[in-house]
């Protein structure tokens, strides 16, 4: 009987995989290993990690994702990558530039066995806007987020990249940095269901 799929994107300490990583990899077979700067230093080292990982858990289709949005979200730039434009600056540009820059990006990916990408984002540009998405939105206007994430999502799927848009539901009117404490937003149920409307055209 074949060993269930743990529903969970997992992540690693360092370079390398330690021994208590392996064997909890080995024990959980998640579904993926989510990487970060701290697991990223030159090319052929990533590579190594990933083919690590993927021996280890003992399946090939094994999710390897990463943040690189371009701008200052970027994880490649560790191994001499180059540090593509920020959503922010695509939302300016032509829009056969977000093709353009999904495409340089996903070349990228595939070339060290990474399939997953956490982008594009999806939030709406406000203002005040959360410090965290500084620079990461392409517009205030929906239809212009909904145009510019569907032309990178399908350029991600056409060039063999899962693209995973974020974040649902959104920050609106939150302060709170996410990856510290728990986002918290004073809008009525009503005005977020508003405010997320466009949503439902991403497809």
């Amino acid at each position: 009987m074949e060993k269930p799929i743990l529903a969970a994107m997992l992540s690693c300490s360092g370079l390398e995989l330690t021994d208590e990583e392996k064997k909890y990899f080995s024990q959980s077979n998640p579904l993926g290993v989510s990487l970060f700067n701290r697991n990223i230093k030159h090319d052929e080292q990533l590579k190594k990690l990933i083919k690590e990982i993927k021996e280890v858990i003992g399946r090939d289709d094994v999710l390897i994702a990463v943040d690189e949005e371009g701008g200052r979200v970027t994880r490649l730039v560790a191994a001499g990558h180059p540090q593509y434009a920020s959503e922010e600056v695509l939302g300016a540009a032509p829009a056969e530039y977000s093709r353009y820059h999904a495409e340089l990006i996903a070349e990228d990916l595939y070339a060290l066995g990474i399939n997953v990408n956490y982008a594009p984002v999806v939030d709406k540009k406000t203002t005040p806007q959360n410090k965290v998405l500084e620079g990461r939105c392409f517009s205030d206007k929906p239809e212009e987020i909904v145009s510019r994430a569907q032309i990178m999502a399908q350029t991600y799927i056409d060039k063999a990249i899962c693209p995973c848009i974020k974040h649902i539901p959104g920050h609106f009117s939150s302060e709170d940095d996410p990856h510290l404490s728990i986002p918290h937003t004073h809008l009525p149920v009503e005005k977020i269901k508003k405010e997320i409307a466009y949503l439902q055209n991403l497809s």
